[in-house]
């Protein structure tokens, strides 16, 4: 597997993805389809555009996708969909996450090319998304900092997304 290391360590910033467990929930229910046909997919969460350093998780979304055993891709005209359908709402990209075949849940170069947005976390969840109650052990959480994609350790990760209560809505334009 093809990857970038950093050559600067990861600085926290002290900003906090808060994630309703109902997003978790939402998002494993919508990633099962291509967990049973053993594809990669991906799906995003978004929140209110906020300075706070506490940002929400209101909504989870997700695109027309073109899904393969180890890869996937949002084409430009479904990040434009997505873009028409959650502007009127106010809501901005807080995480993008996507599944991988096996246990790895590291960025690969593809994964680092193909990222929608550098200013959101990018979380990997292995075995196509297989649900787990082990949050965030198990899983690859990514930071974009000093032009590099930064893989978080699990103390790092549980204090940068935590999981809240709360409601979700889903946006699926699949």
């Amino acid at each position: 597997m093809f990857v970038r290391h950093p050559t600067k360590t990861y600085t926290s910033t002290g900003a906090v993805i808060l994630v309703p467990n109902q997003a978790l929930a939402l998002m494993w229910e919508g990633l099962s389809n291509y967990r049973k046909a053993r594809v990669e997919g991906c799906c995003f969460w978004y929140g209110p555009n906020t300075d706070s350093k506490e940002m929400s998780v209101t909504h989870v979304v997700f695109p027309k996708q073109i899904n393969n055993r180890r890869s996937f891709k949002v084409a430009s005209d479904a990040i434009a969909e997505m873009s028409a359908a959650t502007r009127p709402l106010r809501i901005i990209n807080r995480a993008q996450i996507h599944t991988h075949p096996r246990r790895w849940t590291g960025h690969s170069l593809y994964d680092d090319d193909h990222a929608i947005s550098r200013k959101a976390i990018s979380i990997v969840l292995p075995y196509y998304g297989k649900p787990s109650d082990s949050w965030p052990e198990g899983f690859g959480f990514h930071v974009f900092q000093n032009e590099a994609w930064h893989l978080l350790t699990s103390r790092q990760a549980s204090e940068r997304v935590r999981l809240v209560e709360g409601e979700v809505k889903l946006i699926d334009l699949r």
